[in-house]
């Protein structure tokens, strides 16, 4: 007997153990049969006998429900993936096993991702259940509550005559992800369901090729919507770590059929998200010590994306920092081109305008501030604020600071007290700037007779 046809019957055996008479009485039955045989060998432990038999078939029956029910569980600090896929021959089972399954673990690997997901095979009776079930999502849910896992591919693999020997594939997914917005859950389910293969075929001849080309659609299905999950959960470093030259991998299938075209296009624009994002974490709070790692992530960023308007402010800000007031200033205004109706890049070219004094420009923009809002805008100006703040500790001569703190707190926080504060402190400590003396000298006279402050 050949060492394929030694792992076949053991296949054959533990994909039947599951059931009642096939697997636990037939394990019992062979049990009291092999200790029959040697039953003579046992007369000196006349007196234990009974009791070891007994105690060999309550293992036995402890052993078959933990086999037959228990499900396997997910490690919490882990991304659970469970692959659920029925076959109905122990041969292509066993195939399945070799080629298929490995090839995952294989790209896995590979990629450095193996502390990152827990691939859960489930048994081959575990996956009937699921295909068998009237409702396999809800089936898989209620798997799930003990499972604890955070995908499943799941579906069967058969072979059958169709001219020559042929596999068939079909694969479904379902996602179990953190609580996010209705359309946002639709619009991950859409994607798992568009990238998964639905239905693959390939010549027993090309059986190795076949299943590895369908591992690979699998991990990579898997791998992108893991990554737009994270995203949605705002853990943007596990999603720039998968999305990482996903669209790369994409285009090693050629031609890539069309449906994935556009997830690959999906794949490729989150990845530049992703990255500018960990810039603007690292920028931040990831203090000097990140500054280099700013700049690497903005590097490629503007590499795939040089119009960036989120790259391009924090660009401004090193180029600050670094003493380049005018490369600074021509970013902001690159910036404020690529805007699509984002305002930010106001805050950030009024404070370089004040900074080097060219107060007419300043005011001007200054006006357009203060007669519009959008979303979020309170808290760019704490931001701005607190920037000025920080500043003054290190340049208290830039005084003009305290004029456009005060612009801010007068006119778009309408806190009074601190604009009173600002206004004053900028009267008090400048000897020049005659056109925002006489704005504030006029701003502080309106404040005190609103507080009635003699």
């Amino acid at each position: 007997m050949s060492l394929v046809e030694v792992q076949t019957w053991i296949e054959l055996i533990k994909n039947k153990y599951h059931l009642f008479f096939q697997g636990l009485i037939f394990s019992i039955l062979i049990t009291l049969i092999f200790f029959a045989t040697i039953d003579n060998l046992l007369t000196s432990l006349n007196n234990y006998r009974f009791i070891i038999y007994g105690c060999i078939i309550i293992f036995e029956i402890v052993y078959w429900i933990i086999f037959r029910w228990r499900l396997p569980r997910n490690k919490k600090i882990k991304v659970g993936v469970v692959i659920a896929i029925y076959c109905d021959n122990e041969k292509e089972k066993s195939k399945l096993k070799a080629d298929f399954i490995s090839q995952i673990h294989k790209n896995s690997q590979e990629e450095n991702l193996l502390s990152t997901f827990h691939f859960v095979f489930l048994k081959n009776h575990f996956s009937k259940q699921i295909l068998d079930s009237e409702n396999p999502v809800e089936c898989i849910r209620e798997m799930n509550k003990k499972i604890k896992a955070h995908y499943f591919v799941w579906g069967e693999v058969k072979k059958r005559k169709d001219g020559e020997e042929k596999y068939f594939f079909e694969l479904d997914g379902y996602v179990v992800h953190k609580p996010v917005p209705e359309e946002v859950s639709q619009k991950i389910s859409k994607d798992f369901s568009t990238l998964l293969p639905k239905k693959i075929e390939f010549f027993e001849k090309l059986q190795l090729k076949g299943f590895q080309i369908s591992a690979e659609f699998v991990y990579l299905s898997i791998k992108y919507i893991v990554g737009v999950a994270a995203f949605v959960s705002t853990d943007i470093f596990l999603a720039e770590k998968l999305h990482k030259n996903l669209y790369l991998r994409f285009n090693e299938f050629k031609p890539l059929p069309s449906h994935l075209q556009e997830i690959r296009t999906n794949a490729y624009t989150l990845f530049i998200e992703e990255t500018y994002l960990i810039a603007l974490y690292y920028h931040s709070y990831g203090g000097e010590s990140k500054i280099q790692k700013v700049k690497e992530c903005l590097d490629l960023v503007f590499k795939h994306s040089p119009k960036h308007y989120g790259a391009l402010l924090i660009k401004s800000q090193l180029d600050f920092f670094d003493g380049d007031i005018q490369g600074s200033i021509k970013t902001v205004l690159a910036a404020s081109n690529n805007s699509n109706g984002n305002l930010t890049w106001r805050y950030n070219i009024v404070f370089l305008w004040f900074w080097e004094e060219q107060f007419e420009k300043a005011l001007k923009v200054c006006k357009q501030i203060h007669s519009q809002q959008y979303e979020g805008e309170e808290r760019t100006i704490q931001q701005v604020i607190d920037f000025c703040l920080k500043i003054l500790e290190k340049k208290p001569e830039k005084t003009q600071l305290y004029f456009w703190m005060g612009y801010l707190a007068y006119f778009k926080q309408n806190d009074l007290a601190n604009a009173h504060d600002f206004f004053t402190k900028f009267h008090k400590t400048t000897s020049g700037f005659k056109e925002l003396k006489t704005l504030s000298e006029a701003y502080i006279v309106k404040i005190e007779k609103t507080m009635q402050i003699k």
